[in-house]
C-alpha cells in the first residue's frame, strides 16, 4: 500500500490529481480505491500495476452518471466536448449538466453528468438544430449534438426533439437565390449519432 501511495503522490500531484486526499487515513483509503478502480478497469496485473494506473488516469477522460461510465475518450476529444458544451450553453439557454466527476475538483479528467439536466440541454440543442434552415449553423452544432445524444441514450434517457415535428425557426434564417433554405434532414442527427456510438469507447 505504501508503495502505491508514494507512486501516486510523486506522479499525480504535479498534474493536480488527487492533491487533496493524502492528508489522513480516509484520504489514503480513497486514493487506494481510486487506484484500484482504474487499474482494474485496464486489467492491471502486479507487473504493470503502476503503469496501468498512470496510463488510465492521464491519457483519457471519463464521462459518468454516478458510478456508470458513459464514455471514455482520449484527452483530445474529451476536453473538446467539455469546451463545446460550455460554448453551446448560450445557444440552448440552459446549463449543460456536465460537472465535477466522482473524484472531486482535483481531477480534471473525470466529468460527472447530471442526466436530467444534460438530457434537457441536448434536447434543446437538437430542437434548435432541426428547426434551423441555416446550413452553417447546423454544421457547427451537429457533431456535438450527435455525441451528446449517444450519452443521453446510454444513460437511459431520451431526446424527444428527434421524433417531434420541428417548428420553423425565425433565428439565423438562411435565404438562398430561390428563397429560404431547407431545414435539416429529419434523420440526420439520429444517423450521425449511430455512427458516433460505434466509435465511442465505454
Amino acid at each position: 500500500m505504501d508503495e502505491i501511495i508514494r507512486f501516486l503522490a510523486n506522479h499525480l500531484q504535479p498534474y493536480g490529481l488527487c492533491h487533496q486526499i493524502f492528508d489522513d487515513g480516509a484520504g489514503l483509503r480513497q486514493t487506494m480505491t481510486f487506484a484500484e478502480t482504474y487499474a482494474g478497469r485496464y486489467g492491471g496485473v502486479p507487473g504493470d500495476y503502476y503503469a496501468r494506473v498512470w496510463e488510465a488516469m492521464l491519457m483519457s477522460q471519463y464521462f459518468d452518471v454516478g458510478e456508470q461510465t458513459l464514455w471514455n475518450p482520449s484527452n483530445g476529444p474529451g476536453r473538446l466536448f467539455v469546451d463545446m458544451a460550455k460554448a453551446l450553453e448560450p445557444v440552448a439557454g440552459l446549463p449543460s449538466g456536465i460537472g465535477v466527476g466522482r473524484w472531486g475538483p482535483g481531477d480534471p479528467d473525470c466529468h460527472g453528468i447530471d442526466l436530467a439536466a444534460f438530457s434537457t440541454f441536448t434536447d434543446a440543442l437538437a430542437r434548435r438544430y432541426r428547426e434551423s434552415n441555416h446550413l452553417v449553423m447546423r454544421s457547427l452544432m451537429e457533431g456535438f449534438i450527435a455525441t451528446a445524444i449517444v450519452l443521453v441514450e446510454r444513460g437511459g434517457a431520451r431526446v424527444p426533439a428527434l421524433s417531434e415535428q420541428p417548428k420553423t425557426s425565425t433565428e439565423d434564417v438562411q435565404i438562398g437565390p430561390t428563397g429560404p433554405a431547407a431545414q435539416a434532414d429529419p434523420d440526420r442527427l439520429a444517423e450521425l449519432a449511430a455512427e458516433h456510438s460505434a466509435a465511442m469507447a465505454w
